[in-house]
Order: structure tokens, then sequence, then C-alpha cells
């Protein structure tokens, strides 16, 4: 008995004596030890990707032929608008509607950041003789400030031929009807192109009442001027919103059927009379 039990621990020493010296002969390294658990790092959350356009003055004039345009591309449409203006044509349109006065930079900025918009749109202009009172400047500064406060990146504004560098193209008695706005409106150009949006400008000459008639470009050429069918100038500028090629440029929109100043304005007139 004590001869099996001593032959037995032997054989349990020469036995761990083995493993030892394999150990130390192995070329292998030692498997590796598990990092120890760091704690999760929480990233931060992901904007929602940006759609729709704003537009702000998109309830009548060339606003609403923006907003027509815009629809007509199947465009998620909102459009800020004072209570007391006329929404019928809006609403007839399914486009979203936000009260809202361009004039008050509260209520501005807080259409502009109703939702993540692509673009903003800015057609603003009217109002009186009171510069403090009319939106063509005070009002698109604002539109202009809520939609960089919202991160909105696109924005483009409607303006008139006889600003910057398109001084000298406008007609006498355009500058002389208008020498009062040019200066605002100007300022609403420079402090956009100034904001570091992606901007576009675009310039008409006088509007027409007219169905569309698709002959109306957009030129970098300052030295056009032209009458246009409002109607094309809504879709120049509803074109423009996703035309990569015209950010951060200056245009005029020009129709070369109608770049003779008094046949156009007897165009004009002779609407008046029909109307």
């Amino acid at each position: 008995m004590t001869s099996r039990v001593l032959a037995t621990g032997l054989a349990v020493i020469v036995l761990g004596l083995g493993l030892a010296a394999s150990a130390q002969e192995s070329d292998q390294p030692p498997p590796p030890r598990a990092a120890p658990l760091k704690p999760v790092e929480v990233t931060e959350a992901l904007e929602p990707p940006r759609e729709g356009v704003i537009v702000f003055g998109g309830n009548r004039a060339t606003g609403l032929e923006v907003v027509k345009n815009l629809v007509a591309r199947g465009e998620k449409v909102t459009v800020m608008a004072r209570p007391t203006s006329n929404t019928t044509e809006l609403k007839a349109l399914g486009v979203a509607i936000i009260e809202g006065d361009a004039m008050n930079a509260e209520q501005t900025a807080k259409a502009a950041a109703s939702a993540y918009f692509r673009a903003a749109v800015s057609t603003l202009g009217g109002g009186g003789t009171d510069p403090n009172s009319r939106p063509d400047f005070i009002g698109n500064k604002n539109t202009i400030d809520a939609a960089k406060a919202a991160g909105i990146p696109r924005f483009v504004l409607v303006t008139v031929i006889g600003t910057g560098t398109s001084a000298d193209a406008a007609p006498w008695f355009s500058q002389m009807v208008l020498r009062k706005v040019l200066p605002l409106k100007e300022q609403a150009e420079n402090y956009l192109i100034a904001s570091g949006l992606k901007y576009t400008v675009i310039r008409p000459g006088g509007l027409l009442m007219r169905p569309a008639e698709g002959k109306s470009i957009l030129t970098e050429d300052a030295s056009k001027f032209s009458w246009m069918i409002r109607a094309d100038l809504g879709k120049l500028t509803a074109d423009a919103v996703y035309d990569a090629g015209a950010v951060n440029k200056v245009y005029t929109a020009f129709d070369p059927t109608r770049d003779s100043f008094v046949g156009s304005l007897y165009e004009r007139l002779s609407e008046k009379k029909e109307e």
C-alpha cells in the first residue's frame, strides 16, 4: 500500500516537471488577456435630413408663382404669411402655412426653425414709402438671419434690376419710380452675400401677368433689361433652388422677346385696361 502511494506521488511529480519544461521550451506566446471593458461613449444624435422649402412672401404675386412651381416639382412647401393675408390659393395648393410677419424677427426665426428646410426663398417687397415699414431690407434681413440661425444652407432672393452692378441697366423711368426702393434691395443683396449662406440673387425687370411662355432665362450679364412674365420668373426662381451651378451667383432675369421698355410698358398698360 505504501509503495503504491509513493509510486503515484512520484508519477505526479514527473508529470508536473514535464509540463513545466514543455511550457518553457514552447515558442508560442501566452494567450492575450482580454482588454478591460470601457464605458460606452454616447455620440451626439444625427440631425434629421433636410427637406422642403420655406417661402417668404409666397402668398401673392411672384412668391405665389414660385410656390406653384415648387409644388409642381413635388416639393414640400411651407409659406410664412401674416394672419391678415389671403391664403386661399395656398390652401388649394396644399402647402403648410405658418403665421408670421417678416418685419418681426422673432416670428420669422420661429418659422424658419419649424422644420429642417433644405432651402429658403424670399420675394419680399413693397408696402409703402417708409423704408422702416417696407420689408425690402428689414424683412429680408430677418429672413436671412432666421435661415442662418436655423441652419438652412440655401437661400434664393428675388430683388430687381437697378441694384448693384445692374444700376445702369434700369431705364431712367424705372430708376425714378424705384429711387427709394433700390437702395433697400441692394442692402438686402449685400447682406445675403456676406451671410455665408449658399445664395442666389435674381433681378427681374418689369413683370407681366400673363400665362407662362418659357422664353425667359437667367444671365450673369448685368447690362441686360427686359420685362417678363411673372409666371416665368416663378419657374426660374424655383429651378434655381435645385441648381448647384446657381450657387453664389447674381443673375438678371431676362426675356429676349421683351427687351423694349416702351413696347413692354404698352403691354403692361393693356393688361390694366383688361383688368
